[in-house]
């Protein structure tokens, strides 16, 4: 009997000189048909992950892509957000957004936001506001931050804390405009609203929206500077509309799009729009008999 010694290791390291009195006997290892193995291995694995995150990218993609497109017109006083820019007139809501020509006023598909503006982290909801600064840039507010964005490439330029203007932490923000005269307010916590200096980047005073805005209603939703030489400012279903020159509230009423802005909803039914046509007559009439006395 020889003398033996059991050894369940599943590897045993071997010093270099084994190793090289070994291959001096049965010559190298097969190199490149192990390295084929490998570079075969790897690429398959690579290939299987690549695939597993194609496939779940393209899933979500399609799901999202295939939700319907809403009707602006069924949308209406709902929307989110507005923006003149470029020419067109931006009405922006949940993930959509409608890109309408200033001369055609003629409704087209809306397109996806996410598609449309390369800004995933920003939310054009009711938590975030926006308008156009004298200079060009977009000046879009989000929760306490602040980003100006490029108007052409919708390319995000520089993201800013709202206390970087001088303005106090944790404030409910309302809404924000540049009005004709080139002056930028932002409205926060329901009735205060702040002109803000483009050109330091500060807050130059903080005053009561009445004080400012004459005949406007605190807890405002939204405001927005159109291409008529008004203000509007919106709060639930009502618009007011303000003239800045004189400094008045010249009328309210319950707001559409094809009343306020004269853009075709067809969906609306003849009776609505005698109804909105008539509420914006009577409010008319309120505001120049209070102007005779």
């Amino acid at each position: 009997m020889y003398p033996s010694l059991n050894d369940n290791r599943k590897s045993v390291e071997l010093d270099q000189d084994d190793i090289n009195a070994i291959q001096s006997l049965y010559g190298l290892p097969p190199v490149k048909k192990e390295m084929n193995e490998t570079t075969t291995t790897k690429s398959v694995t690579r290939t299987t992950q690549s695939s597993e995150t194609m496939q779940t990218t393209t899933v979500k993609r399609t799901a999202t892509l295939n939700k319907p497109a809403p009707n602006l017109c069924e949308v209406n006083f709902k929307f989110h957000k507005l923006l003149i820019l470029n020419k067109h007139f931006y009405v922006f809501f949940d993930d959509w957004v409608w890109v309408i020509p200033l001369k055609k006023q003629t409704i087209p598909t809306a397109l996806q936001i996410s598609s449309f503006i390369p800004l995933p982290t920003i939310s054009f909801r009711n938590d975030g506001f926006m308008y156009q600064k004298p200079n060009g840039d977009i000046f879009f507010i989000y929760k306490n931050n602040y980003y100006i964005v490029d108007p052409d490439s919708f390319a995000l330029k520089g993201r800013y804390f709202l206390t970087s203007l001088g303005l106090p932490s944790n404030i409910k923000v309302n809404g924000g405009v540049n009005t004709y005269t080139g002056r930028s307010y932002i409205f926060f916590n329901n009735t205060l609203c702040v002109e803000i200096d483009d050109y330091y980047q500060r807050a130059k005073s903080i005053k009561y929206i009445e004080e400012v805005f004459p005949g406007i209603p605190s807890s405002i939703d939204h405001v927005f500077r159109y291409i008529d030489g008004t203000l509007y400012f919106f709060k639930g279903r009502m618009v007011y509309e303000f003239n800045e020159f004189s400094g008045k509230m010249i009328k309210s009423y319950r707001f559409s799009l094809e009343t306020t802005f004269n853009i075709p909803c067809q969906s609306e039914g003849v009776l609505q729009q005698l109804k909105n046509l008539l509420s914006k007559i009577i409010s008319n009439k309120i505001i120049l008999a209070e102007d005779e006395d």
